[in-house]
């Protein structure tokens, strides 16, 4: 009888582990020139590590929330710190990826030495889904989303948008493309924000594993950074 159930629970492992071996994991992802396809660079190496398959469903910002935190995907694939604290079904997995600038941008001459204080009366804008622009936003007279970073820099080039919070490389892109050769950062608006990896709540179990797997990853990238994912 001893022997019999020891040959079950070997089974039963062989099972399991082949299970995890054949895993595939479905992240919500979003366009992000600079954030998304460096974290996705990092992630399918964690991954590949603990022989788990990594699908990326790319969406827009908003969308791509519903879909995580609501179970549809298994996780996020790069958000900012707060996310976890927000959304009760996300866990982060604790190693930071990424750090990225953001600021609020404006083509209003007038407003270039005030304190954000001081321009809260003001329209304020920013991507919808993008928790860091919803939280740099909060608090200004009018607060106006949109799905995409254009449709933001129309509004201010339009005159319907004081300021928009965005990441400094994205806004970077959307000054040149928009011609907005007036628009500026607000050095009272700079902030800095890491981003981190996050899973389903029923992927629970999983976190450590991957935590230690990107751990690996990322010390791998500190030693040579020309190995990093670009």
């Amino acid at each position: 009888m001893r022997t019999k159930r020891l040959i079950c629970l070997l089974a039963g492992f062989l099972l399991a582990t082949a299970a995890s071996a054949g895993e595939r994991i479905v992240l919500s992802g979003f366009e992000a020139p600079g954030l998304t396809p460096v974290a996705v660079g990092y992630l399918q190496k964690a991954y590949s590590s603990l022989g788990i398959e990594l699908e990326i469903v790319e969406n827009t910002p908003s969308r791509a929330l519903v879909e995580s935190t609501s179970g549809k995907t298994d996780g996020e694939v790069i958000r900012i710190g707060s996310v976890g604290d927000r959304y009760p079904t996300l866990v982060r997995v604790d190693v930071p990826l990424l750090s990225v600038v953001a600021y609020g941008y404006t083509n209003r001459a007038d407003l270039k030495d005030k304190s954000l204080e001081d321009l809260k009366s003001l329209r304020a804008g920013h991507v919808r889904g993008a928790v860091f622009g919803e939280m740099a936003a909060s608090g200004f007279a009018e607060v106006w989303s949109a799905e995409e970073p254009e449709q933001l820099f129309l509004m201010l080039k339009q005159k319907r948008l004081d300021l928009v919070f965005v990441r400094e490389l994205r806004a970077k892109e959307m000054i040149e493309r928009f011609g907005l050769e007036d628009a500026y950062s607000l050095p009272s608006s700079r902030k800095e924000y890491a981003f981190y990896h996050y899973l389903h709540e029923r992927h629970r179990d999983l976190v450590p594993r991957v935590e230690e797997a990107l751990r690996a990853v990322l010390g791998e990238k500190d030693k040579d950074p020309g190995d990093g994912p670009s």
